[in-house]
């Protein structure tokens, strides 16, 4: 009997095979991991920014408007703050646009916005080359002591396009101004 050394071409192709049997299997669980830290990344922001509207009102003694507001494709995932001191007449935007990552959006059929209109009206902002008018976004006012300019508990309901289970609801109370985080 001959003394064999190495591996025949058939036992190669069927360790080959079983790699990527197993590579196919995995794949999907890969993809709903990134886009579940794509919401998660999403929801940290927009904590983030309710947090920073909630600081910026109390530290400046002001009233600071948080505005969400659509895109180009329709999706509400586009932020801003905007800010109104006593002194002053109008309002000064005060943060730059902030934009979810792609396939994340603010569900506006299972959020509940609460905003009442604040004095003087909400302001036209600009836009990249253009200008967004209160009528196309929503806000959410923050008084000087940090607490809402509402009286219900505003929730934003944030979802992936591609992760229907996964999602990520940031509800803020309305008497303090702070963000609580609902995950599944």
């Amino acid at each position: 009997m001959k003394n064999r050394k190495g591996f025949t071409l058939v036992e190669l192709l069927l360790v080959i095979a079983l790699i990527v049997m197993l590579t196919a299997l995995t794949l999907p669980g890969i993809k709903s991991i990134h886009s579940a830290g794509h919401l998660n990344n999403a929801g940290n922001l927009v904590s983030d920014v309710i947090n920073q509207a909630r600081q910026m009102a109390r530290a400046r003694n002001s009233l600071v408007l948080l505005i969400i507001a659509e895109d180009s494709s329709g999706a509400l995932n586009q932020l801003t703050l905007c800010e109104r001191s006593a002194e002053a007449t109008s309002w000064k935007q005060i943060l730059r646009w902030e934009t979810l990552p792609a396939g994340i959006a603010i569900d506006p059929a299972k959020s509940q916005l609460t905003a009442l209109s604040p004095t003087p009206s909400p302001p036209t902002l600009k836009r990249g080359a253009g200008e967004i008018s209160p009528e196309d976004y929503s806000y959410q006012v923050f008084l000087p002591d940090g607490r809402l300019l509402a009286n219900a508990n505003p929730v934003l309901y944030l979802a992936s396009a591609n992760a229907s289970a996964n999602f990520y609801r940031i509800v803020i109370n309305s008497s303090t101004g702070v963000p609580i985080i609902e995950r599944p």
